[in-house]
Order: structure tokens, then C-alpha cells, then sequence
């Protein structure tokens, strides 16, 4: 007797019943809905061009994602997109500035604020765990190309490795 593997659950999920993630997957919508899978992603993605998808298949597709409680992933989502609406701010100080007398925090406010407005998130880096970007190696900064862009705070950078991110054609704002 061949024994199946058993499934595990994926880092941050919490297994349901029945072995399947919490969350519901595209694949589920599909089987109840009666279509390919291909359909429910053009019809969640609301995508006119391309197959002709009648509007009974549309409707069958909304209520069998609604009934299972689906929710697109934004991981996904954002890697369909190229980019991740995330901004990146790295402190190569050991403490982020976040007393009001600190000279970064009216720029840390006013950039919270930009941000919110044109719908990004950010997203904290920081050299102070490594000992400093520099101390880390050439490819200590690296990790900020998580984010679509990054602001530096601090007086200490590393300019070889900015010039790096520049020369890619990374958006760079360096402050210090």
C-alpha cells in the first residue's frame, strides 16, 4: 500500500478542516463554480480582454469566491504586477529616529503620510543588527530591493553600494 504524503500547512496558515489552508484557493473556486481555473483568475482579475466570458460564468465565478470567503493574495497579486507598493526606509543609525526631537522625524511623518496617500506601505530596514550596512559586506543593502524604492537616513552610508542601487536604476533618497 502506497502511503500519500501528508500536506503541511504553509508557514503563517493555519490548517482547516478537511487538510486544506484557512484560506481558499483559486483551484477551490474553480471546482465549485464548474470552470478552469484560467476562468476564475480572468474573472477575479476582472479581465475583458482576451476569451469572451459570459456573464452567467462572471456571476457563478463572484458567488462561488464569495461563498468560500476568497480573498486574492497580495503577495501574489504584487508579484503579477512587477512592483510591491512598498517603500522602503534603512537606518543605518542603532536606534530609529522616532522622538520628536530627533532632525529625522518630521521627514519620517511627512514621508508615513506621502506614502499612506498614494497607497504604499512601508517597510522598515535596518543596519544596526548586522552592525552597520558596511559591516555586513558588499551586499548588505540588497535586501531594500524588496520594496519599489528606498529612503536612507543616516550619515554613515556606504556610497559604493547606493551607487550600486542607483546605477541599477533603483530609486534612491539618501538623508544624512
Amino acid at each position: 500500500m502506497v502511503e500519500e504524503p501528508r500536506k503541511r500547512a504553509r508557514p503563517g496558515r493555519s490548517p482547516a478542516p478537511a487538510g486544506r489552508t484557512a484560506r481558499p484557493r483559486q483551484a477551490e473556486v474553480a471546482r465549485l463554480a464548474g470552470v478552469s481555473q484560467a476562468t476564475v483568475s480572468l474573472v477575479l482579475a476582472d479581465k475583458r480582454q482576451g476569451p469572451a466570458i459570459s456573464e452567467e460564468t462572471r456571476r457563478k465565478v463572484l458567488e462561488a469566491a464569495r461563498s468560500l470567503g476568497y480573498v486574492p493574495d497580495p503577495a501574489a497579486r504584487r508579484l503579477a504586477a512587477a512592483r510591491n507598493d512598498l517603500l522602503g526606509v534603512f537606518s543605518f543609525t542603532a536606534t530609529f529616529p522616532t522622538d520628536v526631537q530627533h532632525s529625522y522625524y518630521p521627514f519620517l511623518v511627512g514621508v508615513e503620510r506621502e506614502a499612506a496617500e498614494r497607497g504604499y506601505d512601508l517597510v522598515l530596514f535596518t543596519g544596526s543588527s548586522t552592525g552597520g550596512a558596511g559591516a555586513a559586506g558588499p551586499d548588505a543593502l540588497s535586501r531594500v530591493r524588496l520594496a519599489d524604492g528606498c529612503l536612507f537616513l543616516g550619515r554613515h552610508a556606504p556610497v559604493e553600494e547606493l551607487g550600486r542601487l542607483v546605477a541599477d536604476g533603483f530609486p534612491v533618497v539618501h538623508l544624512g
